[in-house]
């Protein structure tokens, strides 16, 4: 093995530990402790094994990327100011600036197409762990007296394993390829497993966040995917059902919350979105008062001058006062006013841009999958898609974009689709209609495999 191919291990080892393990390890370090991130020495490695002069001219071909290099100058930048007062603090918050160069390295490794093709391999896999994983969230508690613990920045310590905080996610994204990927045949088998899945995130995980996730979900393959659409509005339907008949049956099902499943209470969870507090969700809905108390005064605070208004109040300081025990809540759980709040109007105009250009790309890379036939590569790109639709949901009323779990999949995936528009317009895919046609026009001496589906690599 070269070292290239152990890099692209290493990487995809550890892109896979913050889906499926996510806050647990997020706390490892090296050293122990108060130590550098395991993720930001990855990164480091990563950036420094890769051949920036090849890399870098097809990179820029790939991306609008003068607000990406603005975003990561005058970000670094500010947190390069903010250190020497507040030390390890002010990397902390600028954690989403630093790790988004893990779109730089996910392009680099996606770059060839052989290694864009591992990728594709190792997803599923990873999903499907996740929804194996999800189904041990009722014994949560339990579990985590089994599991290693690791000591946080803030000094309280977490289980390594069992920890679910993303989960809730990353396992409607594995229901999501069942969906669009799983043939014709065995459809029964499919909407089974997509049902149970659904039904345990919807039901026991009870966040407001994954009811819109879900609709989102349904809305996507309603206009892209039709015969997945049928699907999912059938595991709606026995989502629907089940919500109706456990009372009935007497089974007395509690969530992360504690509170019964039944359907009077996801109805009045859904509500609690808009702030209309119903029996059992008025914690819920009153925590959009306390959310809402928290961004007018960061605004108050952002807007007091020209100066914090363009360039925002910096790092190393938390934005709201609040605790939770012991631990000190840094974030108001909007990771967008996060941004506008940290580094101004220009951060937050730059990371719009940002993210304009990288949907222009995966939208460019959607048509030239069509325009040559390969649905296997259109269904690829959806599921990616779903992956950062759903984290952009989350990121309105979580500090997503804060927690290296969410930031450094959500970008490494994004430099992945990046290669892979990249790939399909210099034509490394070929529209391949038989079988026997593929395998003849895989390149000799094992070059990369054929990708299935009606498409198939050049080769190197």
């Amino acid at each position: 093995m070269n070292l290239v191919n152990f890099r692209n291990g290493v990487l995809l080892f550890t892109v896979g530990c913050y889906i499926v393990l996510n806050q647990g390890f997020m706390q490892l370090r090296i050293p122990p402790g108060a130590g550098a991130p395991l993720g930001e020495l990855v990164l480091l490695i990563a950036l420094l094994s890769i051949n920036h002069m090849k890399v870098m001219p097809q990179f820029l071909r790939s991306i609008f990327f003068w607000p990406l290099l603005l975003w990561w100058v005058f970000g670094i930048a500010r947190a390069a100011m903010a250190f020497p007062e507040y030390g390890f603090w002010a990397l902390r918050d600028a954690a989403h600036v630093i790790e988004s160069l893990y779109l730089y390295v996910g392009f680099a490794m996606a770059i060839k197409v052989d290694q864009i093709e591992r990728v594709f391999r190792w997803l599923p896999k990873i999903l499907l762990i996740v929804g194996l994983y999800s189904l041990l969230f009722p014994l949560r508690e339990e579990l985590r007296d089994f599991s290693p613990t690791v000591v946080a920045a803030a000094g309280e310590a977490r289980t390594l394993f069992f920890q679910f905080q993303s989960t809730s996610l990353t396992a409607l994204v594995a229901v999501a390829y069942l969906l669009i990927f799983r043939p014709r045949k065995d459809g029964p088998w499919v909407v089974l497993v997509a049902a149970i899945v659904t039904g345990l995130v919807a039901m026991l995980f009870q966040s407001r966040t994954v009811y819109l996730q879900i609709f989102a979900l349904a809305m996507v393959l309603s206009v892209t995917h039709g015969r997945a659409f049928r699907r999912g509005s059938i595991v709606i339907c026995i989502l629907i059902g089940a919500l109706i008949a456990l009372p009935e049956l007497g089974i007395d099902m509690k969530g992360r919350l504690g509170k019964t499943v039944d359907i009077n209470f996801v109805l009045n969870h859904i509500m609690a979105i808009a702030g209309i507090a119903g029996e059992g969700t008025e914690g819920a809905a009153s925590g959009n008062a306390l959310r809402a108390f928290w961004w007018g005064q960061i605004w108050r605070e952002v807007s007091a001058n020209p100066m914090t208004l363009l360039f925002g109040v910096g790092y190393g300081e938390p934005l709201v006062n609040f605790q939770v025990g012991d631990v000190n809540v840094r974030e108001p759980h909007n990771s967008y006013i996060s941004i506008g709040a940290r580094i101004g109007a220009v951060g937050l105009a730059a990371f719009l841009m940002i993210t304009i250009s990288l949907l222009r790309a995966w939208h460019r890379a959607y048509r030239e999958c069509g325009r040559i036939g390969w649905k296997i590569g259109q269904n690829r790109l959806l599921v990616l898609f779903l992956y950062f639709l759903f984290t952009w949901i989350v990121a309105t009323n979580q500090d997503t974009f804060e927690k290296p779990y969410h930031t450094i999949p959500f970008y490494f995936l994004w430099g992945v689709t990046l290669a892979y528009g990249h790939h399909l317009k210099h034509g490394a895919y070929r529209p391949v209609r038989k079988a026997r046609t593929m395998r003849a026009a895989a390149p000799a001496g094992g070059g990369a495999r054929p990708a299935p589906g009606g498409a198939v690599p050049r080769g190197k």
